[in-house]
């Protein structure tokens, strides 16, 4: 079990006043517990699936707390569960949450991750591959009168400071951004599609509302952002705008950020649109591994990307639009209560549209092939080595990445450490134990894809479990 927060009362319908910050240093106590909690529970499962080998005898034994009564001789599963420091554990979360790390530009910790794990008794080593990845350059959402030319609002497109919290003062941070969007510059009258699901676009064209040539806002939820942004362009839509709506994540259902745990009115959720459910990893290499000299497809030819623009908006940039449909299409209530959000407490009441101002979306995204680091470590078996268990996590994050992914690679090292103060007592596993960290993750589960194609016979012959420890605590 994950120990949390008390529960915070739902409060839709009203916004929140300001109340005492929660206690940074309370806050930073109850992770560290529920991290060592998660730790405990992973190493149990590890040590159900690894085997450990014969026991080790009584004068290697550094606590006597794990000694089997009557037998003078050790159990190495309690010894093992007496490891892991709750003080070292957010250490390492400090260290990766101490800057944004995006794929293909953190090699610096990889060769941390590395040259821990090695320090630590195991073989680990960084093995790189070469996708094809984007990076934003610029990017642009400004609502307009066709007619005058006269800008009625244009996006902020970033985040709010946030005082006492330095992530939020990263200057490295990332504007409003979805990985593997499509570069793009276009105009349209927008229209309001709820989540963006199959059922919500047959919902507008049954009500009469036409999405071709128009530029779509959604909010997320429901289904993958790049299922949403697949589900506008195959109607003709122009381009997308996705956005987190207060009832799903906001002051609908509790306290913002910092004042508690829900997304705050700037907050942008960065994410990839790559539609990884045709295939995962490389969009130019499917199937097999994207090395340095791999056959590639033509960009145009990747059915894993989607063709029209997106970008992500907070829910402060996406109430002016709303505002703009007002009194155009359909009422969303008309179609179902469920098209209608959280900004009803700002006043906002949700329509369809077409809107009569237009939206202009500019995307303008850096696309080139990367390479990106994963780090392989590796604790031979003693008995079965070609068999083997693989613990897994990736190392690559929008932002800081506190939960997603850091908790995870702090888990990783702490796991890894574990295992080397038992080799150092002469425990070997009964089968081969791998630590990977992943990069790229966040583009479309490519870093790990691409090791997977690399090592599929092995894979499929040898390996027996897939430990995930992405996000351990929530």
């Amino acid at each position: 079990a994950i120990m949390a927060l008390p529960e915070e009362k739902p409060l839709c319908g009203s916004n929140v006043a300001p109340d005492q910050p929660v206690h940074r240093a309370r806050m930073g106590i109850w992770r560290g517990v529920a991290t060592a909690l998660s730790a405990m529970a992973l190493l149990l499962t590890l040590y159900s699936a690894a085997h450990f080998s014969a026991p080790l005898c009584m004068h290697d034994m550094r606590s006597e707390t794990a000694r089997n009564q009557g037998n003078g001789r050790i159990d190495p599963g309690q010894l093992f569960l007496r490891i892991p420091s709750t003080d070292r554990l957010r250490e390492h979360l400090r260290y990766y949450t101490s800057g944004t790390h995006v794929a293909g530009i953190n090699r610096t910790q990889a060769e941390h991750t590395r040259d821990y794990l090695a320090a630590q008794g195991v073989d680990a080593k960084i093995v790189e591959y070469y996708p094809w990845l984007n990076y934003p350059v610029n990017q642009r959402v400004a609502l307009f009168n066709e007619s005058t030319q006269a800008v009625e609002f244009e996006a902020g497109l970033q985040e709010d400071v946030i005082a006492g919290d330095s992530a939020s003062e990263d200057p490295n941070n990332l504007p409003a951004f979805l990985g593997l969007s499509a570069s793009g510059n276009v105009t349209g009258q927008l229209v309001y599609a709820n989540y963006g699901t199959l059922d919500d676009f047959r919902a507008l064209k049954a009500a009469g509302v036409s999405i071709k040539d128009k530029v779509v806002l959604v909010r997320y939820g429901g289904i993958l952002r790049g299922l949403k942004v697949q589900g506008a362009e195959r109607g003709g839509a122009r381009g997308v705008l996705i956005y987190s709506d207060p009832a799903d994540d906001g002051y609908c259902k509790g306290k913002v950020y910092p004042h508690g745990p829900w997304r705050p009115e700037s907050s942008l959720q960065r994410g990839s649109v790559a539609l990884i459910q045709v295939y995962p990893g490389d969009p130019l290499t499917p199937g097999y591994a994207a090395t340095k000299d791999a056959q590639r497809l033509d960009p145009k030819d990747a059915k894993s990307l989607n063709g029209i623009p997106s970008l992500p908006l907070s829910y402060r940039d996406a109430e002016p639009l709303l505002r703009a449909l007002v009194g155009h299409g359909k009422i969303a209530s008309e179609i179902s209560e469920s098209w209608v959000g959280g900004l009803t407490a700002r006043g906002v009441e949700y329509w369809t549209g077409p809107s009569t101002l237009a939206v202009n979306i500019l995307n303008h995204v850096d696309f080139k092939t990367t390479p990106i680091q994963n780090v392989i470590g590796r604790i031979a078996g003693s008995e079965e080595p070609e068999r083997a268990i693989i613990v897994g996590n990736h190392r690559d994050a929008w932002c800081a990445g506190a939960s997603d992914p850091s908790s995870g690679s702090a888990v990783l090292l702490e796991l890894a450490r574990a295992f080397g103060e038992l080799m150092k007592l002469g425990w070997r596993p009964r089968r081969t134990i791998i630590f990977a960290s992943w990069d790229a993750e966040e583009y479309g589960l490519v870093g790990s894809t691409e090791w997977v194609e690399d090592n599929i016979d092995w894979i499929r012959a040898d390996v027996i479990a897939y430990v995930n420890v992405d996000a351990a605590v929530m």
